[in-house]
């Protein structure tokens, strides 16, 4: 076992963060994120306030403050989906580019050792655009609608979604000699996930409307859309009412609800108790897990290919 003090002294860690915190590529994904959320928070609460037919100053606020938190969730999540792995699908093969890997290898560090300072700058990256966004998240909560609660269920969804993807990126990178190619495989991964899961989704319904014989409704399962971040996000979030909001959120609760019933037609009787987002949680933690693993296996000899 390592402990958090050897962490600390990770001289990989340390060199990620002061490269990373020096390089023009984090101050720009950094701009980038936060005026992508600024316009798009923006654009929700002048898109309620403009019709004059909602005032945020009554009880519709509560709507606002809503639909402006995960319309702001969605937009993290999306950006996380498209920033971490290009901060970390290159991190090994880099080194492997600069033919500085070895160099890192043959010293007392382990590779576990490797691996997690990789790792763990990417997640400080990550964290560090977390706390970013939240001065946009706290205007949420001052219109209504939205608790410190809901507010933490977000982030901390956010932050296991971003730890994931960094550590398939760190895994990928590892594997793959190239940086082309570990970037095409990190973003090949989240494209997988996110719109991969719901063309199996709608394959399998397709399937089973053509092989019903008696005119049932297709019932798909749900377990399908469990590596789907979007749905394990909107899962967690949810309120007592999943048709409340006008957001992309609301439609996927309600398909979720739909699915958790006896197909899209089913009787509420039928109400499965396991909630999709425990199952993500499952599947990230074995991703993460797993990438550890196989990145660290990887590392542990100098392939003759980087000899």
């Amino acid at each position: 076992m390592i402990a958090i003090q050897d962490i600390t002294r990770n001289p990989v860690l340390r060199r990620e963060l002061i490269e990373r915190a020096s390089s023009k590529r984090a101050a720009v994904a950094m701009t980038l994120w936060l005026l992508l959320l600024s316009a798009l928070a923006s654009l929700v609460y002048f898109a309620y306030t403009s019709t004059g037919q909602v005032d945020p100053i009554t009880t519709d606020g509560a709507q606002i403050g809503k639909d402006l938190f995960e319309w702001t969730l969605f937009g993290m999540l999306g950006l996380v989906l498209f920033l971490v792995p290009a901060f970390t699908a290159s991190s090994v093969a880099g080194e492997r580019t600069r033919q500085t890997l070895v160099p890192v290898q043959v010293t007392a560090l382990s590779p576990l050792a490797i691996v997690l300072g990789k790792s763990l700058a990417a997640i400080a990256f990550t964290l560090l655009l977390v706390i970013a966004a939240a001065p946009i998240l706290a205007v949420a909560f001052l219109i209504g609608g939205v608790g410190l609660t809901d507010i933490a269920k977000g982030l901390g969804m956010l932050v296991l979604t971003a730890i994931m993807l960094g550590t398939v990126g760190i895994m990928f990178s590892s594997l793959f000699r190239k940086v082309q190619a570990a970037i095409v495989m990190t973003y090949g991964f989240v494209l997988a996930i996110t719109i991969g899961t719901f063309v199996l989704l709608v394959a399998v319904a397709i399937v089973q409307d053509v092989t019903n014989e008696d005119d049932r409704q297709p019932e798909p399962p749900k377990e399908l859309l469990i590596a789907n971040p979007f749905v394990g996000l909107a899962d967690y979030t949810a309120s007592s009412d999943p048709s409340f909001g006008n957001n992309p959120f609301t439609g996927l609760r309600q398909l979720i609800s739909e699915l958790e019933t006896d197909g899209f037609d089913g009787p509420a009787a039928d109400l499965e108790v396991t909630a999709v987002w425990r199952w993500y949680v499952l599947f990230c933690v074995l991703m993460i897990y797993c990438s550890l693993y196989l990145a660290t296996q990887r590392l542990r000899i100098p392939a003759e290919t980087e000899r």
